[in-house]
């Protein structure tokens, strides 16, 4: 099949393509507005955190990145970093100041072409931090889709607490919970132009908003059923402030001395680089036009964007490969549907306030529920396994290291279990295998079509054939 005719870009692109680009963004819009207020729930932040993300990732990143289809806002992975962020600094304005310094680190990144970063990550460790980060998402989330919480705020226990949590279930909740996972599930089935015209994720927001009503939760209340009773009232709901103007916080450089302060920078700055690179490569082999993104420039823009949200309440702009792939769906052409992304998430605070105060919490974390099985579906496994039985080793190491214990340290582990296991393979003494890695002789050798042999120093990478 041809590829189509290169879209212009610039103010000429926005003449030529905006009707495509106006519904694409509408329709991305759609996607990032409970994204974001969920993702800044999860976290533990602000709620309006996550959408100012969005909106300045739209209003701003736009015209400094090169992607010209891809969707920037708050990534799934800062539920994970920004919560244990403020577990570890105590105050969500000293968080800002460690993501405005992020931000300069990514600029740093991009300006020293370190765009490709994650090319010198193992593929194991990477996929094995994303599900990790998807099992904590989707765990902490679980509790609040049964409108119930865990005693303790570490992750294994909280595993461990599920079945018990079970007891304690509101009914109510779950039922929102349910039909919000159904719509999930069943909306890529439905054959039908009008349902799929709308997002997912807006069909939740639209059915949630009448069991609110029906269930009278605004006026709290308690039902009984079953012989039990239940409170039913506003704190399952969006707690959105009346003034939007009093959610703009300004970072506190007081900690910018402490080694844990830096420790927030450093790991802010690495997992997002991670998740915005994974998914531009993703975005880049949706695009119909087959573009290529140059990963250094949206890291710099990225980074630049999160240096102004991180002094204005923001969480870190990332690429959000969900949002994205919503955009190129609905026939995004060029950047410009990611600016009116940003643009029409303003007018909805602006304007659609007392709605989405009815937006109950459950339907928010069937969504990151959804996402985080993603990451963690069992496809993940089949995938490591195939690529072979190390791989899926170093999948499971670093997923098991990092829910003990952080990001980084389960990367840091990760690498090193990687090295330590194809040491151990290829069977050279360490100093000969550190030289081969610092300076590689790699060799191919095709031996049965369509079968080759790698070779580093002499010597088979793995003492077998890859296909």
């Amino acid at each position: 099949m041809p590829t189509p005719a290169m879209p212009e870009d610039g103010l000429k692109g926005l003449f030529q393509n905006w009707r495509n680009d106006l519904i694409a963004g509408f329709s991305a819009a759609l996607v990032s507005l409970p994204l974001g207020l969920g993702i800044a729930i999860a976290a533990g932040a602000p709620i309006m955190s996550g959408v100012f993300a969005a909106i300045l990732g739209g209003l701003l990143t736009t015209f400094l990145r090169d992607s010209k289809i891809s969707i920037n806002g708050p990534g799934n992975a800062m539920i994970v970093v920004i919560a244990t962020a403020l577990a570890t600094l105590g105050d969500f304005r000293v968080v800002l100041a460690a993501i405005a310094c992020s931000g300069c680190l990514m600029v740093l990144m991009g300006l020293f072409r370190f765009g490709r970063l994650t090319e010198a990550l193992p593929h194991g460790v990477i996929q094995g931090l994303l599900t990790a980060i998807g099992i904590i998402i989707m765990v902490k989330q679980l509790y609040i889709s049964l409108g119930t919480q865990p005693s303790s705020s570490h992750i294994v226990d909280m595993i461990k607490e599920l079945p018990l949590a079970l007891a304690r279930i509101n009914p109510f909740v779950v039922l929102i919970s349910l039909v919000s996972m159904l719509i999930l599930i069943l909306h890529p089935k439905v054959k039908n132009k009008l349902i799929h015209f709308v997002p997912a994720p807006l069909w939740v927001i639209i059915c949630s908003i009448p069991m609110v009503q029906g269930f009278n939760v605004l006026n709290g209340h308690i039902v009984t059923l079953f012989n039990r009773s239940y409170h039913v009232g506003s704190e399952f709901l969006m707690q959105l402030p009346t003034d939007i103007g009093q959610s703009i916080l300004f970072p506190d450089f007081s900690a910018i001395g402490s080694p844990a302060f830096w420790g927030v920078v450093l790991t802010l700055a690495l997992v997002n680089t991670i998740e915005t690179v994974v998914s531009i490569t993703a975005v880049d082999k949706l695009d119909p036009f087959r573009r290529k993104t140059n990963t250094n420039q949206d890291l710099m823009a990225i980074g630049a964007t999160t240096i102004l949200g991180g002094s204005l309440g923001a969480l870190p702009v990332s690429t959000v490969i969900v949002s994205s792939s919503v955009n190129v769906n609905h026939g995004a052409k060029t950047r410009w549907s990611n600016f009116y992304q940003g643009l029409i998430l303003l007018a909805c605070i602006l304007f659609l306030a007392p709605v989405m105060r009815h937006i109950p919490l459950a339907a928010l974390a069937a969504l990151l529920v959804f996402s985080g099985f993603k990451l963690t579906a069992p496809k993940v496994y089949k995938d490591a396994y195939q690529r072979g039985p190390e791989q899926l080793l170093i999948v499971v190491l670093t997923i098991v290291s990092t829910l003990y214990t952080d990001l980084l340290r389960g990367i840091v582990i990760g690498m090193a279990a990687e090295l330590l296991l194809h040491m151990l393979l290829v069977r050279m003494p360490i100093k000969v295998f550190i030289r081969s890695l610092l300076k590689p002789d790699i060799q191919k050798f095709q031996e049965a079509n369509p079968h080759y042999l790698l070779k580093m120093g002499g010597l088979p990478i793995l003492p077998r054939c890859y296909p």
